[in-house]
C-alpha cells in the first residue's frame, strides 16, 4: 500500500510537470550511490530495492533539489499557481521511504543524450557500416525539458513460504536470429533491444524508416535474402538475414505502416513484422494486418509477451499462428482460448469491462445489453466458457436470464454474478438462480481474474478426470434432482448423466445404462434408497458400481445404518456442499 502511494505521487508529479516526452519507471536490486547515506544491506531475510522515476519535464535547479522535500515548499511560488499542489507529497513520500528502511533523493538534469551507438551490442552490426560503408552516429533527439529523476529505496522481507516457479520461455530456437527494431523513442529502442538480447537474439536498432530500409538494402546487395531459410553466421563472418522486424507504427516522417509495405516489397515478404505502438485504439490490429504485419503488441512491452509473440510469428510454437497475432491472442492461447459473454446494460461499464478482460488476456469477449440478449446469445452462439452477468438490467434481469440459460443449455457454463448490491441474501439469491459465484461492484481486476481462473481450472480438471464416466442420479424431489444435475453439468460436463425418480425407475434404467457410480437418496416412494441399494449390491453385474448416498436423515437413523451395512462408498448429509459431492464422485470413480 505504501509503495503504491509513493509511486503514484512521483508519477503524478512527473505527469504534472512534463509538457512532452516520456516518463520511465524502473526497479532493481539496490546499489550504493554517492547521494545515498543509508547502508546497502542484503541478507537472507530481506532485500533492498532501488526505484526511480525519470521524466523529461521542466527540471529542478541544483540549489533547490533538497528544498522540495520540505513541508509546504515547491521550487518557487509560480509553481503552485501554474501546477497546483500543497507541497506535502514529497515530504510524506520521503518519510514513508525512511519508515521502510530506505530514503529518497532527486537528480536534475537527468536526461543525457543517447546515440544509436549506445544501443548497439558488440555482436550487432551497425547500420550503414556493412562492407566498408560508414555513417556517422545519429544523435538521439532530446524530447521535452532537462527533466529530473527521483530515486528511492525500501527494504522488503522475503517470503519464506513462496514456492511459485515461473516457467521460463523456451528461447533455444531464437538464439542468433537478427531482429530489426525501428522506433524513434530512445527508451523504447533500448527496452526492446534488451528483451531480444536476453533471449539470445541480435538486435539491430534503427531510429527511422529510412535507416531500416538502408540496412535491408545493403543486406540484399550482399546476398543476405537470396534464400528463404535463415543463414547462420559462419567462420567467414557472413551475417544471417533479418527474419523479423519490430516496428513502431507512429513515427515522424515515414510511418510504421508505410515502412511495413516497403519492407514487404523489398524482402519479398520473407521478413515477418510485428507492429509496436502505444495506441491501443479499436481497429489498430486490423489496420496492421492490412499493412502486412503478422503481429501487434502495445506499449509498455512485457518481455514474456513479446518473446511468445516472436516465437508464434516465426512458427516456433506448438499452436499455429493466425494471420494477425496480438499480445492478447498469445495470452488467449496460453489460457486455452476462453470465450466470455459479458451481460451489462451500462455502455460505459461495457467498455470498461471489455477493456479489463482484454488486458487480462481474454479478447474473445461478446457483449449483451440485457438479459434477453444474453439468453439469445447463448442459444445462437453458445456455449461460452464464462458468463459475467449483471443483476439489474432492463427487459430481463440477470437472475431470470440465468434461469433461462440453465433450462436450455446442455454444456454447463460457469456464470458469475456482477452486482452493485451488497445486501444480505443477494449472494444466496444468485446461487439459487443457478449462478456459480458472486462479485460485488466495484471490483478489482485481480478479483475477477481469480474467479475466472478458479472456475475454468475446476471445469478442466474435473472434465479430464471423469470424461465419459456414467452417473445415475436417483432422487424423487424435483428441485433437489435438478440442482444435482446442474452441478454435474457444470463441473462434470464430459460425464454421461441419467436420472430416475425412485428405486423402481432406477432399476429399469440400470441394465441399459450400466453406471460407474450411483448417487441416490434414501427416502423415496415405491422403492426407497435402502432397498434399491440392496438390489444393486446383490446383483453380480453391478459389483463394481460405486454408490453415494445423500440424505437428510440423522446419522444415527436406522435407515442410514442399513445403507451403511449394504456397503455404500460414501454418505453425505444434507445440506451438503457441492465440493463434497464432486470430491466423493472422484474418489469413488477414480
Amino acid at each position: 500500500t505504501r509503495l503504491r502511494q509513493i509511486i503514484t505521487n512521483l508519477m503524478g508529479n512527473a505527469v504534472k510537470f512534463i509538457e512532452e516526452g516520456e516518463i520511465t519507471v524502473t526497479v532493481e536490486n539496490s546499489r550504493p550511490k554517492a547521494q545515498h547515506d543509508g547502508e546497502n544491506i542484503q541478507d537472507d531475510d530481506a532485500v533492498e530495492m532501488l526505484f526511480s522515476v525519470k521524466d523529461t519535464g521542466i527540471g529542478i535547479p541544483e540549489d533547490k533539489l533538497e528544498r522540495i522535500f520540505d513541508s509546504f515548499n515547491q521550487v518557487d511560488g509560480s509553481t503552485t499557481r501554474k501546477y497546483g499542489g500543497t507541497g506535502l507529497g514529497l515530504t510524506i513520500s520521503r518519510r514513508l521511504c525512511r519508515l521502510m528502511g530506505g530514503d529518497m533523493w532527486v537528480e536534475s538534469p537527468a536526461i543525457r543524450r543517447l546515440s544509436i551507438a549506445d544501443l548497439r551490442l558488440e555482436d550487432s552490426p551497425e547500420i550503414g557500416k556493412l562492407n566498408g560503408h560508414k555513417s556517422s552516429n545519429v544523435v538521439g533527439r532530446s524530447v521535452g525539458g532537462p527533466g529530473s529523476t527521483f530515486y528511492f529505496t525500501a527494504r522488503f522481507k522475503k517470503d519464506p513460504e513462496s514456492h511459485e516457479v515461473i516457467n521460463p520461455v523456451d528461447v533455444s530456437r531464437l538464439k542468433g536470429r537478427r531482429v530489426l527494431i525501428v522506433d524513434d523513442s530512445e527508451n523504447s529502442l533500448k527496452i526492446v533491444s534488451d528483451i531480444v538480447k536476453k533471449a539470445g537474439m541480435i538486435p539491430v536498432p534503427a531510429r527511422t524508416g529510412e535507416e531500416a530500409l538502408q540496412y535491408l538494402q545493403l543486406q540484399i546487395d550482399n546476398g543476405r535474402f537470396e534464400h528463404p531459410k535463415r543463414q547462420s553466421e559462419d567462420a567467414s563472418g557472413v551475417e544471417s538475414s533479418i527474419e523479423i522486424a519490430i516496428i513502431d507504427i507512429v513515427m515522424p516522417g515515414m510511418s510504421g505502416f508505410d515502412l511495413a509495405v516497403k519492407i514487404s516489397d523489398l524482402t519479398g515478404k520473407r521478413t515477418k513484422m510485428i507492429a509496436l505502438s502505444s495506441d491501443v485504439a479499436m481497429g489498430a490490429a486490423a489496420k496492421t494486418k492490412m499493412s502486412g504485419f503478422s503481429g501487434f503488441v502495445s506499449k509498455p512491452v512485457r518481455r514474456r509477451g513479446l518473446i511468445d509473440l516472436i516465437r508464434t510469428v516465426l512458427g516456433l510454437r506448438e499452436v499455429p499462428p493466425a494471420n494477425v497475432m496480438n499480445r492478447h491472442r498469445i495470452k488467449e492461447i496460453l489460457s486455452h482460448d476462453v470465450r466470455v459473454l459479458y451481460a451489462e446494460d451500462n455502455p460505459v461499464n461495457q467498455q470498461l469491462g471489455q477493456k479489463m478482460l482484454e488486458r487480462m488476456g481474454y479478447d474473445r469477449v461478446e457483449i449483451a445489453a440485457d438479459g434477453l440478449e444474453a439468453v439469445k446469445a447463448v442459444k445462437e452462439n453458445g456455449p461460452y466458457d464464462i458468463i459475467l452477468m449483471d443483476i439489474q438490467m432492463p427487459n430481463m434481469d440477470g437472475l431470470e436470464a440465468t434461469k433461462k440459460i440453465r433450462e436450455m443449455e446442455t454444456d454447463r457454463t460457469s456464470i458469475i454474478a456482477l452486482t452493485a448490491n451488497a445486501m444480505k441474501g443477494d449472494r444466496e439469491a444468485c446461487l439459487y438462480a443457478g449462478m456459480d459465484d458472486y462479485l460485488a461492484k466495484p471490483f478489482k481486476r485481480e478479483e475477477l481474474q481469480r474467479l475466472i481462473r478458479q472456475w475454468m481450472h475446476r471445469k478442466r480438471e474435473d472434465n479430464q478426470a471423469l470424461a465419459g464416466k456414467r452417473i445415475l442420479i436417483v432422487e424423487d424431489e424435483e428441485k433437489m434432482r435438478k440442482s444435482i444435475i446442474r452441478l454435474f453439468k457444470k463441473r462434470l460436463s464430459t460425464a454421461r448423466l441419467v436420472w430416475a425418480e425412485d428405486g423402481i425407475d432406477a432399476g429399469a434404467k440400470l441394465g441399459s445404462f450400466m453406471p460407474d457410480v450411483i448417487v441416490t437418496d434414501i427416502m423415496m416412494p415405491r422403492m426407497d434408497g435402502a432397498e434399491f441399494i440392496r438390489y444393486v449390491r446383490n446383483t453380480p453385474r453391478y459389483a463394481n458400481t460405486g454408490v453415494i448416498v445423500i440424505t437428510g436423515l440423522h446419522r444415527e437413523d436406522p435407515r442410514v445404518r442399513a445403507v451403511r451395512q449394504a456397503r455404500v462408498d460414501k454418505v453425505l448429509y444434507k445440506p451438503w456442499e457441492n465440493e463434497d459431492l464432486i470430491l466423493a464422485i472422484k474418489e469413488v470413480v477414480l
